[in-house]
Parts: C-alpha cells; sequence; structure tokens
C-alpha cells in the first residue's frame, strides 16, 4: 500500500512540473520562430521531416494512413499563423533550426506524458483516461485514415449528388474541385523531385571535378593545363547534359509556393488560406497557450497567403481534410442546406455503399435497404426502422449506417466530446440493431417493409440462423472507440451480452477487396468479435486486426496469448499499403494480401461455397477455421485417398473428430456411387457419432473422376447424445471405445 501511495506521489509530483515545462518549451520555440523569416523555416521542417526521402515522401502523398514527423510542420505553421512579426531577412542556421526542432520534439514528447498522468481514482475514470489519452496520441502522432484512392473515391460520393450547389456559389463541380486540390499536391512534389534532380547533377559534377584536383595531388602534379583541360570536359559535358539543364531552368529557391494557373484558380486558393496572424487564438489561449492540442485554422484554411503570393507547406494534410473542408463551404454559403439537404443525403450514400461492399464480401446474399417494422412498446405500437438487413445461407447482417462526424474535440480527447460520440455513432447503432434482432428472434415470421408500407420480406424458420451479426458502419474513422469496445462496455456503452462490429467504410473497402472467400470473412467477422472479450490486444486501428487475422488467424485461445500482459501489431498494415501503391502504379512491385493457408484448402472451401443448397456456409465456414495442423492432415489424407482410390477403384474414408466444438467429419472419397455406398456411410456415421459423443457429424463426399480431378457434395447430421445400449452392443462389438 506504501508502495502504492509513493508511486501517485511521484506521479502527481511529476504532473506539477510537465505543464510549466511544456508551456517554458513552447515559449523559447515562439520567440525563436518570431525572429526568423517564417517561409524559410517552415521549408525546413517540410523538407527534413516528411520530403527527405522523396521515395518514400511520393508514397506517403498517396497513402493517407501512415506515421511520420509531418505533424511537427503542422505544429510550427499553427505558430506561424498565430503570430504577425518575423524576421523575414534572416537566413536559418542549421542550429537555429535544431534549437526550434528539439522543442517542437520535446513538446510531442512531454505532452503524451503530462495526459498520461491525469490522476483518476475511479475505476471508470481510468477507462476512459486511456481511450482519451489513445485518442490524443493519435491527433498527435498518426496521420491518415484511408488509401488514397478509396479517399477521393468516399468524397465524390459524398459531393457529387451537390454538383448544383458548388456549380452555384463556385462554378465548379466537385470532380474539378477535387483535380484542384490533387493539383496543388502534384505541383508542390513536381518542384522538389525538380530540385532534388538539380542538386543531384550539381554534385555529380561537383564530384567529378573535385577527383580532378584529387588525383592530381596524389600523384604531386599540379598540371594547370591538363587540369583546365579536364575541367573544360566535365564544363561541356555538363552543358549537353539536357536534365540538368532543364532541372536548372526550373529550380524553385521556394518549392512549396503555388503558381496560380488554369488548372489552380486564385479564387480556391483565396479559399483554401490564412495570413498570418489569423491563427492567433491557437496561440494565446489562456488555458494552454500554443499546444498542439488547441483549434487551429490551418485545418480547414491550410495554405498560407502571404503578398498576394500562396504557400502549402503540407499537400497532404490539405488532401486528407477535403471533407472537413467542403462542408466548412457549404455551411458557410448556405447552413440551412448543410442541415436539411447535405447531412440526410450524406446518411443514405454511406448506407447504399455500405450495402454494396458487403454484397461484393457476400455475392449470393439477400440485401434489403432501408426497411420498417412494427413494435409496441410501453403499451405504445411505434416502427422503428433498421438500415439494412443481409441473408447469407444461414447468417443474418443487421446493418446500421452511422454518418455522424466525430468532432476535433473527441479527436484530441475531450472525454464529454468522446462520450457524446460513443453514444450517437456506436451505441445508439448497437440499440436500434438489438432491438431488431429482438423482433426477429421473438416473432413468429417478422415482417418487414418499405417506408410506403409496402412488404420487403417476412422472415420464415428464424431458427435457422446460427447466427445474427450487428454491424455498425460509420463514416468516421473512430480509432480506439471502435477497435476497443471492452473498454466502451466497461463505461456503460454497449450494454448486452452480444457484441457489433463497428467498422469504418473504407476498411470495410479494403477488406471487400482482399477477402478471398465467404467463409474468410465470416471466420474473420467471428474472431473479430471474440477479439472483444481479450484485453490484451490494443489497436486503435482496425487494419490491425485484419492483417493480423491474414498472417496469423487472430486466434486468441491459445496459452501463448493469453499469458501476454499485451499485444501490440506492428508493422503488419505495410504490406497492405504497399499493395495499393502497387495497384496504382506508385510501385513496380507488391504482394497482394491473402489468407495464410494451403491453396488446396481454399479450393475445397470454394467448392462448397458454390453448392446450392441450406448450410454450405456452415461447412465451408467451420473447415476454414481449423488450424493449419488439421489442414494439413486433411489435404495429406485426401490426396492419399484419391490415389489409392484411383488405383483400386474403391471408396476409401478418414475421419477427425473436434472434441471442443463436438463435431466430427468424415471425409469420403468415392468414384462411382452406389446404393451399398450410401448404406455403409449412413451406418459408419451413426457409429462414429456415438463414439465420439458428438451433436453434429459432417460427410463431406469428393466424387472423383479418372483423372484425377473432383467434386464435393456434403451432408450434415445432428442430434442431441444420449446412451443407448444397442450402440453400446456395436461399440463393444467391434471393440471400439466411446471418445471421452
Amino acid at each position: 500500500m506504501n508502495n502504492l501511495k509513493d508511486f501517485k506521489k511521484k506521479i502527481e509530483e511529476l504532473r506539477k512540473v510537465l505543464k510549466p515545462e511544456i508551456s517554458e518549451n513552447i515559449q523559447k520555440a515562439i520567440s525563436l520562430i518570431s525572429n526568423e523569416n517564417p517561409f524559410k523555416l517552415l521549408m525546413a521542417f517540410a523538407l527534413k521531416n516528411f520530403y527527405n526521402n522523396l521515395e518514400i515522401y511520393s508514397e506517403n502523398l498517396q497513402n493517407l494512413e501512415h506515421t511520420s514527423q509531418e505533424q511537427f510542420v503542422e505544429y510550427v505553421q499553427s505558430i506561424v499563423m498565430g503570430l504577425d512579426t518575423f524576421s523575414y531577412d534572416k537566413n536559418l542556421t542549421e542550429e537555429k533550426y535544431n534549437k526550434i526542432f528539439n522543442l517542437t520534439k520535446e513538446v510531442f514528447d512531454k505532452i503524451i506524458l503530462y495526459f498520461q498522468t491525469e490522476s483518476k481514482e475511479l475505476q471508470k475514470s481510468k477507462l476512459k483516461q486511456k481511450i482519451r489519452v489513445e485518442s490524443i496520441r493519435r491527433y498527435l502522432f498518426v496521420r491518415g485514415d484511408s488509401i488514397f484512392e478509396h479517399h477521393i473515391e468516399l468524397i465524390k460520393m459524398l459531393f457529387q449528388d451537390h454538383n448544383p450547389f458548388f456549380n452555384k456559389h463556385f462554378n465548379l463541380n466537385i470532380d474539378q474541385i477535387l483535380e484542384i486540390f490533387i493539383t496543388i499536391g502534384l505541383q508542390i512534389q513536381e518542384n522538389i523531385q525538380n530540385n532534388m534532380i538539380f542538386f543531384s547533377k550539381l554534385k555529380l559534377y561537383q564530384t567529378k571535378i573535385s577527383s580532378i584536383l584529387q588525383i592530381e595531388l596524389k600523384n604531386f602534379k599540379l598540371n594547370s593545363e591538363k587540369i583546365t583541360k579536364k575541367y573544360q570536359e566535365i564544363i561541356a559535358e555538363a552543358e549537353k547534359d539536357l536534365e540538368f539543364e532543364e532541372s536548372f531552368q526550373k529550380f524553385s529557391e521556394m518549392p512549396f509556393k503555388i503558381s496560380p494557373n488554369q488548372k489552380i484558380p486564385v479564387e480556391i486558393l483565396e479559399l483554401l488560406s490564412a495570413n498570418m496572424g489569423e491563427n492567433e487564438d491557437f496561440v494565446t489561449f489562456k488555458k494552454s497557450p500554443a499546444f498542439p492540442t488547441n483549434n487551429t485554422i490551418i485545418t480547414q484554411r491550410p495554405l498560407i497567403k502571404h503578398n498576394e503570393e500562396y504557400y502549402c507547406f503540407t499537400p497532404r494534410f490539405l488532401i486528407e481534410n477535403i471533407r472537413v473542408i467542403l462542408e466548412k463551404w457549404i455551411i458557410d454559403k448556405d447552413e440551412h442546406y448543410y442541415s436539411k439537404s447535405f447531412i440526410k443525403k450524406r446518411g443514405k450514400i454511406l448506407e447504399i455503399y455500405a450495402l454494396e461492399l458487403f454484397k461484393k464480401i457476400l455475392p449470393r446474399s439477400e440485401i434489403y435497404h432501408d426497411l420498417f417494422y412494427e413494435i409496441v412498446e410501453n403499451g405504445k405500437t411505434k416502427r422503428p426502422q433498421t438500415d439494412g438487413l443481409i441473408i447469407y445461407d444461414n447468417n443474418l447482417f443487421i446493418i446500421e449506417a452511422k454518418s455522424n462526424l466525430l468532432p476535433i474535440s473527441a479527436r484530441r480527447g475531450s472525454i464529454k466530446s468522446i462520450d457524446d460520440s460513443i453514444s450517437e455513432i456506436i451505441d445508439n447503432a448497437y440499440h436500434q440493431a438489438k432491438r431488431t434482432k429482438k423482433f426477429i428472434i421473438e416473432s413468429e415470421n417478422p415482417k418487414f417493409e418499405y417506408e410506403n408500407g409496402d412488404e420487403a420480406i417476412t422472415l420464415y424458420n428464424t431458427d435457422k440462423f446460427e447466427n445474427i451479426f450487428l454491424i455498425n458502419v460509420t463514416l468516421e474513422f473512430l480509432g480506439p472507440l471502435s477497435t476497443q469496445l471492452n473498454l466502451i462496455r466497461s463505461i456503460d456503452f454497449i450494454d448486452g451480452k452480444e457484441w457489433l462490429w463497428s467498422v469504418f467504410i473504407n476498411d470495410l473497402k479494403i477488406i471487400s477487396d482482399l477477402i478471398e472467400s465467404p467463409s474468410i470473412f465470416l471466420l474473420y467477422l467471428k474472431r473479430r468479435l471474440e477479439i472483444n472479450e481479450y484485453t490484451q490486444f490494443f489497436t486503435s486501428d482496425e487494419m490491425d486486426y485484419f492483417m493480423y487475422f491474414l498472417e496469423r488467424g487472430l486466434y486468441f485461445k491459445d496459452d501463448e496469448i493469453l499469458q501476454a500482459d499485451i499485444v501490440i501489431p506492428y508493422k503488419l498494415t505495410e504490406k497492405l499499403n504497399h499493395y495499393y501503391d502497387f495497384v496504382a502504379g506508385r510501385i513496380t512491385e507488391a504482394e497482394k494480401p491473402t489468407f495464410n493457408t494451403s491453396d488446396e484448402i481454399k479450393e475445397i472451401i470454394k467448392k462448397i461455397e458454390s453448392l446450392d443448397k441450406d448450410a454450405c456456409i456452415h461447412v465451408s465456414t467451420l473447415l476454414i477455421s481449423l488450424s493449419s495442423k488439421d489442414h494439413k492432415v486433411i489435404i495429406d489424407r485426401i490426396n492419399e485417398m484419391i490415389t489409392k482410390t484411383l488405383d483400386d477403384n474403391k471408396d476409401h474414408d478418414f475421419s477427425l473428430v473436434f472434441n471442443d466444438i463436438k463435431t466430427g467429419i468424415t471425409f469420403f472419397i468415392w468414384s462411382k456411387r452406389n446404393f451399398k455406398s450410401n448404406l455403409k456411410i449412413e451406418g459408419y456415421k451413426n457409429i462414429k457419432m456415438y463414439q465420439a459423443k458428438a451433436q453434429e457429424w459432417i460427410i463431406i463426399f469428393i466424387d472423383v473422376d479418372r483423372s484425377g480431378s473432383y467434386s464435393i457434395n456434403f451432408k450434415i447430421f445432428k442430434q442431441d447424445w444420449s446412451s443407448n445400449p444397442k450402440m453400446e452392443k456395436i461399440l463393444k462389438d467391434l471393440n471400439l471405445n466411446k471418445i471421452e
């Protein structure tokens, strides 16, 4: 107990000094910044913290989901835009840059520690603090949430119906606006690439000239005529170097300055720009002057205007914030249109897109959109709505899409804003989906209608649904709010037995691209929901879960995982980013991420999925869920049995029993079906099912032709096990024991 008190005392003492230290560093940085040329300073920060590796930059401009030091550029720009006095005639020295950079980095490092040391006595408060700190960490250090192409595609979907509005107020449509945003970034990128080509060429020729003197000095000779001749040869070579000449002509002392042209109109640059001093509130906020978590205008106006010229030091930041910027433009022009038209359409677009992606994942599914049903609550008749129902074999998906925005205050860790966001986006979806599930389970033949009263579907025999999944698709990336639902439940949200899957729409897009079969998706979904029971796995990104699943199965019931205090996936999404860079043509090669199991098992799964019969997905999902060791046994034995059948033209079989799920599987390989074989199978199944005390037995028929290719079918048998004297005698006669 004394140790705990001592620890708390040390934490309190540390926190007391942290804020003054952070504030002191900020003020030192502001003092240094105000005595520099802000453009040269921002150029140095941009080049050193994001553009220092052009190949990485070229990928990161398109790949919005990455960790970099670009946050330092944004922070310094926020300070610069809050000041109005600078020394424009100064040249930035390496020493001054390092001082400002080190102060900035120390501010970011200490500010996370500052929030981590907030005192929270109650357990619920501690859990909220954990979510708060992770939200702040991501806000400060992680940039982006989508693949570039997916980001742009979603923006087009959200705004294309509002082209009349944009044409009226800006004389542009959404495609033209997006082209302007992207062209700004590409212009900056081209300027930097050109400068780098120029410097690399210049260095090449300087090295050649320098080597002349080094060779002469090494030989203790200084032949001026020879040196002059070689020097002139190098100069002549440089003059003929067209790439060097072109890069020289295009060289820009300020590559971040935007050149307005037909593709980049000044009118749009005006809307995107702010002047020095307009971000004064960021610097002077009384509670925490110039803290990185303060409100900043650069989110909505990321360009700088100075002396009628425009600058963009963070083009990726501009691209990332397109939706926020465009929605602000709509609000500024017509707030009523935004609230009554735009928001309503935004929700419907999200619902339709989500259902399209599920159709891609589950191609033979039945999908119903925007349904209503009648219930009685507290003696009153109500007509609730659900965004979507998806029926796929013995699986039912209840879809609730939420297009609510995640406020910047929630991203920065405001507890109240986080609570409100959880309630509006996740908890409401959970209770709506749970209400729909309750209606389905408790109604004899639940009937769903469209808004106009026309019947959409009536569900008969709802007992057939082995799984009813609650799905919450979000327009916003929610980070830890959706990936750490066990924490959310601990603070009195999603208060029920079942879990829901809360997924960002662009993450669902990636899953729809990469999932190879419905069975693999169902396995992911089941294991993803089970993960909520384990607090060891900590991430704020759904793609960490997904890539962990593809590579390692996301299986959390083995001792090694259970004994771990924390499991944090590391660099698993790099393969994902590289694949999409390859698809977009940004790099020359990359492997497509796939589920890590054998191609032979995947082939069997696809054959079973293609059967047009009930429970085929139950069988295929069960097979894909088995361990890699079981998969190897199955493939080896099937190949062995096929070889035997082709050799002797007889039936062969083998069985596996899985006691943990009280299920057995018999693989029956034959080349010609007959009545005796069917009788043999039935009798064999009864014996094995009783022996194993199994409640379910699956027989998978593999029908082989003379070429060695095969087709697949199956039968499922279910029964409650009970002792049977007749079966006991059969086991005894066959000298078999029950499997305990």
